[in-house]
C-alpha cells in the first residue's frame, strides 16, 4: 500500500473515531440541550465509513501480511480482544461504581452487572447482534458494530483461505449463524475488500481521481440536506414491520448505509489513483492519533456517562463540556497506550492456544484435512 494511501486512511480512520465521540456528547446527554444542537450527529455514519475501511485494510493485509489461516486470526484476535477485554472491564466496572455513588441511578443494561458469569463470555463472543439480538455490554452502546466486526472477520476467512465446495460451505453456515442483520450489513464491509482487489484494475487520471475525492464530499454533503436519508430509513423498514417496530434494531438503517458505503467506496476508490503529497511534518502526528481509534471507540461510552452522572459541572456551558470531554480523551489515550498498542501479550496467547488445538487433531484425520485452508 503507498504511504499517502495509508496515512489518508489513518487520517480518516481517526476522524471517523471523532466523529462518533463527538456526537455521542449529545446522544448520551454530557452536552445539554442548549449545546446539543450544535454537535452533528454523525457518528452513525461514521460506524458504516468503518467497515468500508476495514474490509478494504484486512483484504490487504490478508494479501500482504497472512500467509496462511492461523496467522489471520492470530492477527485479528489479538487486535480485537486487546481492547475489548479492558473496555468491558471498564464498561462494568464505571457502571458499578456510578451505581454506587448516585443513589438509585438505572443505567442501560445494568441488570448485566447481575450475571457477569453470563454476559462477559457472551460480550467476548460478540454475540450481541446475532439474528434479533441487540444486546450490547450495558453502558457500552457502540461495541453493537463489534457484533458485526467480528463475525464479517470469519466470513472473509472463509472466502479467501478456502476454495470450491468447502467456501461455499462454510460461508452459507456462517451466514445461517450470524443471521440476516449481518446480512443487510455485509455488502458494506465486503465493498471495501473487493475495492482492494478491483480498484487498482480501473485505473483513474490524477486530476480526475482528486476531483472525485473532492465530488464524493460535496454528495454526501448534499445527500445529508436533502432529507433522503429518512426517507430511506423509513423505506428499508417497512418489510420488517416498520420503524417504530422493527426487528433490525442496529441495522435499521441498512438502505441509508449502502449510500453511505457507495460514496466512501467512490472516496477510497479515487484515493488509489489521486497521489496525494503530505507534508513531511504531519506523518508522525496523523499515525499517532489513529494509534488510539479503536480506544476511542471501545471505551468512551461508559466514559462519558460515568462522567454524565458522577460530575457535577453545567451542560450547557461550552468550557466545562469540553474539560469533560478532554479529561475522557486524556484517559483514553492512557488507556489506549496499555491496550491498543499492547498487542503482543494476546498475539503469544492466542498462538499459544492454536498451536494447542492443533496437537490434538490426530495428523492426516479427516477433521485435520477438512480445516486445513486450500487458499
Amino acid at each position: 500500500m503507498r504511504k499517502d494511501v495509508s496515512l489518508w486512511l489513518d487520517g480518516m480512520r481517526a476522524t471517523a473515531s471523532f466523529l462518533v465521540f463527538v456526537a455521542h456528547l449529545s446522544v448520551f446527554g454530557v452536552a445539554g440541550p442548549e449545546l446539543a444542537r450544535f454537535v452533528p450527529e454523525l457518528g452513525h455514519d461514521a460506524v458504516v465509513l468503518f467497515f468500508v475501511l476495514s474490509g478494504f485494510v484486512i483484504s490487504y493485509t490478508t494479501e500482504s501480511r497472512h500467509a496462511n489461516l492461523t496467522d489471520y486470526l492470530v492477527a485479528r484476535g489479538a487486535r480485537l480482544w486487546s481492547v475489548a477485554l479492558p473496555a468491558l472491564v471498564l464498561t462494568y466496572g464505571l457502571a458499578a461504581l456510578a451505581g454506587h455513588l448516585v443513589a438509585g441511578l438505572q443505567l442501560e443494561r445494568d441488570y448485566q452487572l447481575g450475571k457477569l458469569w453470563l454476559y462477559v463470555p457472551f460480550q467476548l463472543g460478540f454475540a450481541g447482534e446475532l439474528w434479533t439480538l441487540s444486546e450490547p455490554p450495558c453502558t457500552n452502546v457502540p461495541w453493537w458494530s463489534l457484533g458485526y466486526e467480528a463475525w464479517y472477520y470469519l466470513l472473509f476467512a472463509a472466502f479467501a483461505f478456502y476454495r470450491g465446495p468447502r467456501r461455499w460451505l462454510l460461508l452459507g453456515l456462517g451466514l445461517a449463524f450470524v443471521g440476516f442483520k449481518l446480512w443487510l450489513l455485509a455488502p458494506v464491509w465486503a465493498l471495501g475488500a473487493v475495492l482492494w482487489q478491483l480498484g487498482p484494475r480501473w485505473p483513474l487520471s490524477r486530476g480526475l481521481a482528486r476531483g472525485l475525492l473532492v465530488a464524493t464530499v460535496l454528495a454526501y454533503a448534499g445527500y445529508k440536506a436533502s432529507g433522503a436519508e429518512s426517507w430511506l430509513v423509513e423505506l428499508g423498514n417497512r418489510p420488517f414491520g416498520g420503524v417504530a417496530h422493527s426487528s433490525l434494531g442496529s441495522a435499521r438503517n441498512w438502505l441509508h448505509d449502502w449510500v453511505i458505503a457507495v460514496l466512501a467506496g467512490l472516496h477510497l476508490y479515487a484515493l488509489g489513483h489521486a497521489h496525494l503529497t503530505f507534508p513531511s511534518w504531519s506523518v508522525r502526528p496523523i499515525r499517532f492519533v489513529a494509534s488510539f481509534t479503536f480506544s476511542l471507540y471501545c471505551a468512551h461510552a461508559p466514559l462519558l456517562i460515568f462522567a454524565r452522572h458522577t460530575i457535577g459541572y453545567d451542560r450547557n456551558a461550552p468550557l466545562q463540556v469540553i474539560a469533560v470531554a478532554l479529561a475522557v480523551l486524556t484517559f483514553i489515550v492512557v488507556f489506549g497506550l496499555l491496550t491498543e498498542h499492547k498487542k503482543e501479550p494476546y498475539r503469544r496467547a492466542l498462538e499459544a492456544l492454536a498451536r494447542g488445538l492443533g496437537s490434538r487433531l490426530p495428523a492426516g484425520g479427516r477433521v485435520r484435512r477438512w480445516l486445513l485452508p486450500n487458499r
